[in-house]
């Protein structure tokens, strides 16, 4: 969903993140504002014109960014399978992340993320959603309610897939007053 507070939301978050923690992030194009002392941005640019010189694409910053022991990795947007692999393969490896992506619901995100990491990565369906699960912890879906940027539900995802499909369970829908308690725990 475009203009419903993804970035916003996702700069919220990040700003809540302890101040002493090493925060890499990685954007296409730079709009995350982060107030910690301890950031470094890297932006991906593509290759110029008439160069030799290669593009520098979200990949590449979250293999760099891989380098500089993160506590935690915020890339701005996933937009290709290429830049997902990264960042989920980042992730499994127990480097907390912050990510937006575009998708109507949690379930309705799999099928997408699936299809780019098929496409830009070669990775089987099968197992671009077996990723997905092991990557992404919580899904939160922000968008348009009553006139107003909100919230309006919050998915966790189960480790386990059921029948070939990524498991969710709701934790948040809009109007409810807390969170439903997380069970999903990293080591």
């Amino acid at each position: 969903m475009c203009a419903t507070g993804k970035t916003t939301l996702l700069s919220a978050l990040a700003n809540g993140i302890f101040q002493q923690a090493r925060m890499v992030k990685i954007e296409d194009p730079e709009e995350i504002w982060l107030l910690h002392p301890n950031v470094v941005t890297l932006e991906a640019r593509p290759a110029p014109p008439d160069s030799t010189v290669p593009p520098y694409r979200v990949q590449d910053g979250v293999y760099d960014a891989m380098r500089m022991a993160p506590d935690w990795l915020i890339v701005g947007e996933v937009r290709t399978g290429q830049a997902a692999l990264s960042l989920f393969r980042a992730q499994m490896s127990d480097h907390p992340g912050l990510c937006t992506f575009h998708a109507e619901e949690a379930e309705a995100a799999v099928h997408p993320m699936s299809v780019l990491l098929f496409a830009d990565a070669q990775v089987r369906m099968e197992a671009a959603k077996e990723i997905f699960a092991q990557a992404v912890d919580l899904v939160v879906k922000v968008g348009w309610l009553e006139g107003k940027r909100k919230i309006l539900g919050v998915w966790e995802t189960a480790f386990e897939m059921k029948a070939g499909n990524v498991v969710f369970q709701q934790m948040y829908k809009a109007g409810e007053v807390e969170l439903g308690r997380v069970s999903r725990r990293r080591q």
